[in-house]
């Protein structure tokens, strides 16, 4: 068996392999959003609205059952940021449904 981990990137990456996301039809998907939303003509690019995106991107490509393909394969870091103290890191392996995994 293999266990997917990653953050940020490489957290996105995991979700997508252990669910066997097609990467052209993701990155199809993620260029169509981007003409969308006008991000190549945006002064500021994706500042502002990268999360949006983001959840809107993987609401398109995950299948539904995400959740169950991805819990026990897939370990995401996830770190909370606190103000004026050490980030806390956690490690998410169980998700509910499509939505948690978002």
């Amino acid at each position: 068996d293999i266990v997917w981990a990653g953050a940020s990137a490489g957290g996105l990456c995991s979700v997508l392999a252990a669910c066997g996301v097609d990467f052209q039809k993701a990155m199809h998907a993620a260029a169509r959003l981007c003409e969308e939303e006008q991000i190549w003509e945006r002064r500021l690019g994706l500042f502002g609205v990268w999360g949006d995106i983001i959840r809107r991107w993987l609401d398109i490509v995950l299948p539904e059952d995400c959740a169950d393909r991805c819990n026990g394969n897939v370990a995401l870091h996830v770190a909370h940021l606190r103000l004026l103290k050490k980030p806390k890191i956690l490690r998410e392996t169980s998700f509910r449904d499509k939505q948690d995994v978002i």
